[in-house]
């Protein structure tokens, strides 16, 4: 008699019923919510259309409008950011045109504990 446990089974040595169980579950949990730290939908040609993405404590929704090879970011990103502080974070809806931001508005609490606001305009350069 040994003191050791016994080996694992090898991958895949479970019943085939048991393992489709285990995947229809799996599907079951995936139709209700999908967890990831970032989605990308992409259009017909492969291209990032619509970015949603956590970056440490800080989260991005990215609609960005089709664009040839080289060409700067033209859409919208909708941020919520703690700028590594949660006691001062921070919103905000950018909007940018061939790589520029060209306007915007952000809401932020300042040290004071209250919500301020700002609208920003940029015209394109």
């Amino acid at each position: 008699m040994s003191n050791q446990p016994p080996a694992p089974e090898p991958p895949g040595s479970e019943p085939p019923a048991s393992r489709l169980a285990a995947a229809e579950t799996a599907l079951g949990r995936l139709a209700q919510e999908v967890r990831t730290r970032r989605l990308v939908v992409v259009d017909d040609r492969d291209r990032e259309r619509i970015v949603a993405e956590l970056d440490g404590e800080d989260a991005y929704f990215r609609l960005d409008l089709p664009r040839r090879e080289g060409e700067g970011t033209t859409g919208l990103i909708l941020y919520a950011n703690t700028g590594g502080d949660v006691a001062s974070p921070s919103l905000g809806l950018q909007f940018w045109a061939d790589g520029n931001a060209i306007g915007g508005f952000e809401a932020w609490r300042s040290p004071d504990g209250q919500w301020r606001g700002e609208v920003t305009t940029q015209p394109p350069s």
